[in-house]
């Protein structure tokens, strides 16, 4: 009877056990998503603290002289969050409707649609990356087993011939960035010749009336241009 007494109540210690560890880890949890929301918007905060962390996993690698194996797939990892960030959320080349057109095209009416750059990886999620990946670098090398014996100059050369192969997508992503500026511009500039042509027309033929959509905008637009060769 007493063993039976004393099995029930491990049992029930060892259920409490679990669900005030289980409450534990869910108010960790919360607490810490609280905190990381309100660091959204101090952009300059944030990445100072990660450059302090990946100080710190520097001066533990040089000091201890091992863990290279780690700090090359760091350096691989941080460099494919590198392109994500600078890589378009659509990529030109695989968009059916600039494929049609050849690439990406300029607006060719004021009323086209302006769609501005959008980062595959957002900056926030690229920094909360990079600093989690600092974070468990400097933790993997207080482990013994991680410290695989390796030629780091072979190594570095290999992160190099890495980087130089995926040095296109950072160039590609730049030039979304330029077109995208000449589709605002080009849309800004067609709109202003329109209001203009619309004025001219009104001072120089009273009870003209312009419109730029259809057969009349087509009459409208080149009863413009003729007066502005006129004058």
């Amino acid at each position: 009877m007493d063993s039976g007494g004393g099995g029930g109540g491990d049992s029930s210690g060892g259920a409490g056990a679990a669900a005030a560890a289980a409450k534990w880890r869910t108010d960790a949890t919360r607490a810490f998503q609280y905190y990381l929301d309100r660091s959204t918007p101090h952009a300059t905060g944030r990445w100072v603290g990660t450059l302090v962390v990946a100080a710190v996993y520097a001066l533990r690698v040089l000091s201890i002289h091992g863990f290279y194996i780690v700090s090359y797939g760091l350096g691989i990892y941080l460099l494919n969050l590198l392109i994500g960030f600078l890589s378009p959320m659509v990529d030109p080349e695989l968009d059916p409707s600039a494929a049609a057109h050849d690439g990406p095209a300029l607006p060719t009416r004021g009323s086209d649609e302006f769609k501005p750059f959008i980062r595959r990886l957002p900056e926030f999620k690229f920094w909360y990356a990079i600093t989690k990946a600092f974070v468990i670098a400097f933790v993997m090398t207080f482990f013994s087993m991680f410290d695989v014996p390796v030629f780091w100059p072979i190594l570095l050369c290999y992160w190099i011939c890495t980087l130089c192969a995926h040095d296109e997508a950072p160039d590609s992503a730049h030039g979304q960035v330029q077109i995208c500026a000449l589709q605002h511009r080009e849309a800004e500039i067609r709109q202003e010749e329109g209001w203009r042509e619309q004025q001219l027309v009104k001072r120089l033929i009273p009870g003209v009336q312009g419109n730029n959509n259809g057969r009349a905008g087509g009459r409208y637009s080149r009863t413009a241009r003729l007066i502005r060769c006129a004058t």
